[in-house]
């Protein structure tokens, strides 16, 4: 039992608050949202507050019109989630402050994915691998029903 503990204090510890404030994502997400991107997680669960280690890009779409006997609404579509940029994570090689790894989903927004991430990166002087992991993209997830 000493053993285990010992290897989840320095964990704990070594997260600090000022980790958070020093995280690029928070100016990272301001940039996205300002330029009509939402946040997500790594599965694509919308945010308000980004994660420091990786955000997750959500691409919204246009409402669709309905109409049936007379009657006609919008209705709300998810948005595509196409990628990931990790920040903090060894095992897909991100180390924070100096390479960045983005991954995509969909091979139709892998352009603009490139695109995106790469001017990220320049602005803040980081290397960046970009990576494709699926031929189609992926929609946004929601919790519950």
């Amino acid at each position: 039992m000493m053993i285990a503990y010992s290897r989840i204090i320095p964990r704990i510890f070594r997260r600090t608050i000022d980790d958070d404030v020093e995280s690029p994502t928070y100016t990272i997400a301001e940039t996205l949202r300002a330029e009509g991107y939402e946040i997500a997680n790594r599965i694509g669960i919308r945010q308000g507050k980004p994660n420091r280690k990786v955000i997750g890009i959500l691409k919204p779409k246009e409402p669709v019109r309905r109409s049936n006997w007379g009657y006609s609404w919008t209705e709300k579509q998810r948005s595509l989630h196409f990628g990931n940029i990790w920040f903090d994570n060894e095992k897909k090689g991100a180390i924070p402050n100096e390479r960045w790894v983005a991954e995509g989903y969909g091979r139709e927004t892998y352009d603009e994915l490139t695109t995106l991430v790469k001017n990220l990166a320049a602005e803040r002087g980081v290397e960046i691998e970009i990576r494709l992991l699926t031929e189609r993209a992926k929609t946004e997830m929601y919790l519950g029903g």
